[in-house]
């Protein structure tokens, strides 16, 4: 008994839905592509964009523009997907000789831009949303870091005067030491040394505010769910 044929589309068959796609797939190409430009330009044109080292500023900058850079978004990821219906034809076309595998691959062809698209939608929208939260809870942060920063130099400089209690035990056991205790009178000295030498350095009221608002700024973008979603879909599509 002979095994089934296969259904391979023929040389016609393909030429005949090559011609009736082909200038639909070119048209979704070029509008993809052209969208894609036109939401670059409208996210970069007269923008001033932050340092990329500095989450916290970045997050100030997308606050103060979150309605165009997200439109932006938007608008690139529309174009993105458009080309679902080009790679599709591509792929269709390329494959005509690989029937059991076409149906698997062609749905992950189409599915990539969508995916990436969408993705890239779903992140500035995280975006906006983390840069929402950051500037509502910002002078909170700040305010706290630059009073924890201020009392320790306080405290440092009191020692540091003589006024704390570190300064006033070292004072304290330089002359205990010449009552015969000979091994505890050469101690005394350095254990004074190595209290100095081990004490951290103290932050100044700015460098504390700043480093808490870039703390702030990374635990909001770990933590923004709609964020961390879109990310991991652009991921899956790229």
């Amino acid at each position: 008994m002979n095994a089934p044929e296969t259904t391979l589309p023929g040389k016609r068959e393909l030429l005949s839905w090559q011609s009736a796609w082909i200038r639909r797939a070119g048209a979704a190409a070029l509008a993809g592509a052209i969208i894609i430009a036109a939401g670059l330009i409208y996210q970069q044109l007269g923008l001033d964009f932050p340092d990329s080292d500095s989450d916290a500023n970045q997050l100030a900058f997308v606050h103060d523009h979150s309605g165009r850079l997200t439109l932006a978004a938007v608008i690139q990821g529309l174009g993105i997907i458009l080309f679902a219906l080009p790679l599709y034809f591509l792929f269709r076309s390329a494959s005509a000789r690989a029937e059991r595998m076409r149906g698997a691959f062609a749905a992950l062809v189409v599915l990539g831009p969508i995916a990436f698209g969408v993705g890239l939608a779903l992140s500035a929208t995280g975006s906006s949303s983390a840069a929402d939260d950051f500037v509502a809870q910002e002078p909170q942060v700040v305010r706290e870091a630059r009073q924890q920063a201020e009392q320790r130099q306080q405290t440092t400089a009191n020692q540091k005067k003589g006024t704390g209690p570190a300064a006033g035990t070292t004072t304290g056991t330089t002359p205990t030491g010449t009552t015969g205790t000979g091994p505890a009178t050469g101690t005394g000295p350095t254990t004074g040394t190595a209290a100095t030498g081990t004490t951290p350095t103290v932050r100044t009221p700015d460098q504390a505010a700043s480093d808490a608002r870039e703390n702030l700024a990374d635990d909001l973008l770990s933590d923004t769910t709609l964020l961390t979603i879109g990310r991991l879909i652009q991921t899956v599509g790229a």
